[in-house]
């Protein structure tokens, strides 16, 4: 009985002492709570109008620091492209975590395939996952929901309805040799998109990722506004499967603006949340989702220390095999993309976002 209570006092002694350790240990990013610094749960999005009505209002009329990032810089090796440090725009840190570049002719024709190989094996698909943009006429305004249901379907480009986007199809043969031939960065995924909108449309709202990212634009016309992380903790944000929604944004901090068309590339790392508009006519992107070099443990463990309950809350359940699938996930988060969303931007609103982005960020 007495080496019972004393492992037991043992045990309360070191849990305490590991506690207080911890504690002036961990870093104070001074934003969000101590153990989840960027507020990311898994509660629903909540019907607040308000606030995201004043956040366009606020965009358009000046009351945001919004600029633009400038010139790409121009690449003739997909070896150039660089994804920033992994907690950029955490705490005190004020990096520009978003890298913009252009392709020469020589590396467009080496990373994007022609529009008939596209659809030959967009073809050879089974069947393969569409987005139905049904916010309005417009799309959705940047925070918030977007009612944007996802269906099975199968056949060509051509069959895939004007208010549709091909959505996160990993089934092209380009994009998977690209990830192939990156010894660099560990590719996890890679995210095929394709629209052929008749009308523009904000088409993503404010949404992040756990892992960096880089996006390979071979047609089309976007603008894209990207905060820093911890833009996010004032809010907080909705976790999904690997990225979170957010509930709103700080007021105070900076937005960048850029704009990709064909021949452009952008890097960035995780958490940096943007909503994007995309402009009528093809478009076609594809996105590396990417993990940092070095040992997965040693990176896990550098994550944890900064991120804590963050990092919990945005991953993808699924991986622990018992729990629910991402697809079953998907499904259920009808507050984000389903008909519970009410979330519709006028075309007011969407003009007036679109001329303060090209005031600040030109095309190139």
């Amino acid at each position: 009985m007495g080496v019972l209570k004393g492992c037991v006092k043992f045990c309360t002694v070191f849990v305490v002492l590991l506690s207080v350790a911890l504690f002036f240990l961990l870093p104070d990013h001074g934003h969000g709570d101590f153990l989840n610094p960027l507020n990311t749960t898994e509660e629903r999005l909540a019907h607040t109008p308000e606030i995201h009505k004043k956040y366009v209002q606020d965009f358009i009329n000046g009351n945001l620091k919004v600029v633009g990032i400038g010139a790409p810089k121009v690449i003739d090796k997909f070896e150039e492209v660089e994804i920033p440090p992994i907690h950029s725009g955490w705490g005190d840190d004020k990096t520009q975590g978003v890298k913009y570049y252009k392709m020469t002719d020589r590396l467009y024709k080496n990373l994007c395939p022609s529009w008939e190989e596209l659809a030959e094996q967009l073809s050879q698909q089974e069947s393969f996952q569409v987005a139905y943009h049904l916010a309005g006429e417009y799309g959705a305004r940047p925070l918030g929901c977007a009612k944007v249901p996802r269906r099975q379907m199968n056949g060509t480009f051509e069959d895939i309805p004007e208010r549709a986007s091909l959505y996160f199809n990993s089934e092209f043969q380009a994009a998977n040799e690209l990830a192939g031939r990156m010894k660099e960065w560990a590719i996890m995924f890679v995210s095929t998109f394709y629209s052929d909108f008749d009308g523009r449309r904000l088409t993503s709202p404010f949404h992040n990722a756990m892992s960096p990212s880089i996006a390979i634009t071979c047609a089309g016309n976007k603008y894209w506004t990207f905060v820093r992380p911890r833009a996010v903790a004032k809010y907080g944000a909705r976790a999904f499967t690997g990225a979170s929604f957010m509930r709103g944004m700080d007021e105070d901090e900076e937005q960048f603006v850029v704009q990709t068309g064909a021949a452009t590339i952008i890097s960035f790392p995780p958490y940096w949340a943007h909503w994007v508009i995309t402009n009528p006519g093809k478009s076609y992107m594809y996105t590396l989702r990417s993990k940092y070099p070095g040992r997965l443990a040693v990176n896990l463990l550098r994550r944890l220390f900064v991120e804590r309950f963050t990092l919990w809350e945005i991953t993808p359940k699924s991986i622990f095999g018992s729990l629910s699938s991402s697809f079953e996930d998907a499904k259920n988060a009808t507050d984000i993309h389903g008909d519970d969303c009410d979330s519709e931007i006028t075309k007011e609103e969407l003009d007036g976002l679109y001329a303060k982005m090209q005031s600040v960020q030109k095309e190139y």
